[in-house]
């Protein structure tokens, strides 16, 4: 379930409304390469407020989470977010907007991990030729940094949650 799906099943916006922000996302991503995420879009043209938006990621990253087709990566970070989101009201934390920029790093790389395994998908089905290996031993390499980043992410989050 994607997040629009959520603040619509939570009743915090109509069809039409996630029509438009979902055209202006679009929008943005062919004009200026930058797909900003669907909440801010909502938030910035006051559809949700800042508590909709936080009930609303809370309510999709408990049902990430939960979604047993999601890798296994995606379900911990979704409930690492879910902790973090839920726990919102504890002092010495850090703030809503801090765990949303954590949350959306996480995100990048959690994308950047899927870009790799697809090509070292494509590339194994070729044949093995030294720079082929090499290339898909270097982008293993990079998944396994992009992982470490992830569960540091991840710490700061539970600690600082």
């Amino acid at each position: 379930m994607k997040f629009g799906e959520v603040l619509l099943k939570l009743g915090m916006i109509n069809d039409h409304q996630l029509d438009i922000a979902l055209k202006e996302q679009d929008y943005n991503l062919k004009s200026v390469g930058y797909s900003e995420p669907l909440g801010n879009i909502l938030l910035r043209n006051a559809i949700i407020n800042d508590d909709q938006h936080v009930t609303g990621l809370v309510e999709y990253f408990k049902l990430l989470s939960e979604n047993e087709s999601e890798p296994s990566y995606v379900r911990e970070t979704a409930k690492v977010a879910f902790n973090a989101m839920a726990n919102r009201d504890r002092e010495n934390c850090i703030s809503d907007e801090t765990k949303i920029i954590i949350l959306q790093k996480i995100n990048e790389y959690e994308d950047k991990i899927g870009q790799f395994n697809k090509s070292i998908a494509t590339l194994s089905k070729m044949e093995q030729k030294k720079v082929i290996i090499e290339t898909i031993d270097k982008e293993k390499k990079e998944i396994d940094k992009l992982i470490g980043k992830i569960d540091l992410l991840r710490k700061d989050l539970e600690q600082f949650a």
